[in-house]
């Protein structure tokens, strides 16, 4: 299903696109996550101030033990990480695919994410409903999610019951078995998730509408689910080929989290995993290098809550990999210097100066394969005019442009932002999922271990020039969703 609440604490998931992509599921554009198990999510931010020792602490720890991990590719392309734990009872085991709604074809949005949730439909080895059913009870937690530019498959397991998830991810790797009684069952799910996570929800129904503006004739523009007059067209041969040319060893990534002895880890992933041959793979056909369409527009969207309104603006701007990289970092620290919480200085003017909203969150992602955005959402209160929040935002992004920021104001915003990624994967799956984005993105472990000290080189003058080149009215949307507007 479609997770929006992560939302809600996206001042904190910013930190963590630093090295793998968008943190936990903050998804109302870019990932739909298939729960098999109500209980299947990842932990929930740990309630901690990231100025404690503690929080400190922990950052130090956190990249200590990514210098530590161990990596090996088998003989059929599949790239392994381990990040062995004594300490835990538990282990993540998650394999990451570099396929996602960005690959699916012209005019057949959604086909993706489809091809995920018919996964579980079952092998050859373990037909329906045997495939779903041991694997609940192997994993004490499991989901499955796809975005843009991934689908990733996780189970939080007893180190007894590794070896079981190795073969049943395998065999899902390989073995999945299509038919039409199937896709008509999961086509309806995915149907269901569509109407109850995105036309029943506001900011989800406005993000929908702003992106197709931003990123236009570009697959970054499509839902994850999918355009309906698309999906509903998608055929089970479309769904078998899909899976045929992207489920692959040489186009995946397993990542291995927990406590484990590496050697056997070694030993259980050429068991499974390396009889599985390596396969040509297609070409990526996510554009590069995205040409922005003129922005300014404002959308709206519509809400059966009474009362709801949200005024949201999306910047257009560069990722690790596309546009001026050099400002990726950058633009993290501003992120967090505007929306860290009740401290960043959005929150400062619009929530407690001038009180034209309850809340408002800025949220970056540098990690996309192509471009990303910065965004920023406010949850206007009752009567108040969308104009004037957008007035006073520009009031205090035209500031970061023109004056640069403090010296002791850029040193906090630092030691937040490295302290919240780690205060956000102390739990086991969330450090498997920093690891996994990132490497299936293309990044590196040394880029996820060089980055506390990237993100401390940035200067006042960095940021400046970031914030001079990103905050452009022709280079972002705004949008505008609330149900007087609606009707």
């Amino acid at each position: 299903m479609l997770i929006k609440n992560w939302r809600m604490v996206s001042f904190i998931l910013l930190a963590l696109a630093i090295v793998g992509g968008a943190w936990f599921f903050d998804v109302l554009d870019e990932e739909v996550a298939r729960s098999h198990d109500t209980a299947s999510r990842f932990p929930a931010a740990i309630e901690l101030d990231p100025h404690s020792d503690k929080a400190r602490a922990a950052a130090v720890a956190l990249f200590a033990a990514l210098d530590a991990s161990e990596s090996f590719t088998l003989s059929n392309g599949l790239q392994v990480i381990v990040i062995p734990v004594a300490s835990s009872t538990e282990i993540t085991h998650s394999i990451w695919y570099r396929v996602g709604a960005a690959d699916d074809p012209p005019g057949w949005s959604g086909l993706a994410h489809l091809t995920e949730h018919a996964t579980f439909g079952g092998t050859t080895m373990l037909p329906e409903p045997k495939f779903s059913q041991t694997l609940r009870r192997a994993g004490n937690k499991q989901d499955a999610i796809t975005t843009y530019d991934y689908t990733v498959y996780y189970q939080l397991v007893r180190p007894g019951k590794l070896e079981t998830v190795m073969g049943l991810e395998a065999d899902r790797m390989n073995n999945v078995v299509f038919n039409e009684r199937l896709m008509e069952i999961e086509r309806k799910a995915v149907l269901e998730e569509r109407r109850n996570e995105v036309e029943a929800n506001l900011e989800a129904l406005l993000e929908q509408q702003v992106r197709p503006i931003l990123f236009p004739k570009h697959p970054y523009g499509n839902p994850v689910v999918g355009w309906p007059m698309e999906f509903e067209g998608i055929s089970t041969k479309q769904v078998h080929d899909f899976y045929r040319q992207w489920y692959s060893p040489n186009n995946a990534v397993l990542v291995l989290h927990g406590k484990m002895d590496t050697v056997l880890a070694n030993s259980l992933a050429q068991k499974y995993y390396g009889r599985t041959p390596s396969q040509p793979l297609p070409v990526r056909r996510i554009p590069s290098q995205l040409t922005p369409s003129a922005g300014g527009a404002a959308v709206v969207g519509r809400d059966k809550t009474p009362g709801s309104a949200v005024w949201r603006r999306d910047y257009l701007a560069p990722s690790y990999q596309a546009g001026v990289t050099q400002h990726a970092h950058a633009l993290q620290l501003l992120a967090e210097i505007l929306g860290g919480g009740t401290e960043g200085r959005l929150y400062q003017v619009v929530v407690i100066r001038e009180q034209l909203a309850s809340a408002i969150t800025v949220h970056y992602d540098p990690d996309n394969i192509d471009y990303s955005t910065l965004s920023i959402s406010a949850t206007l209160k009752p009567g108040i005019h969308p104009d004037r929040v957008g007035e006073a935002i520009d009031l205090e992004l035209r500031r970061l442009a023109d004056t640069l920021v403090p010296g002791s104001s850029i040193t906090h915003a630092k030691q937040d932002l490295k302290a919240k990624v780690a205060l956000q994967v102390e739990s086991m799956p969330a450090v498997a999922r920093l690891v996994g984005e990132a490497l299936v993105r293309g990044r590196t472990l040394g880029d996820l271990v060089s980055w506390p000290s990237r993100i401390d080189a940035v200067t006042d003058t960095e940021l400046q020039v970031a914030a001079r080149a990103v905050f452009f009215a022709s280079r972002s949307v705004t949008g505008i969703a609330s149900i007087s507007t609606a009707r």
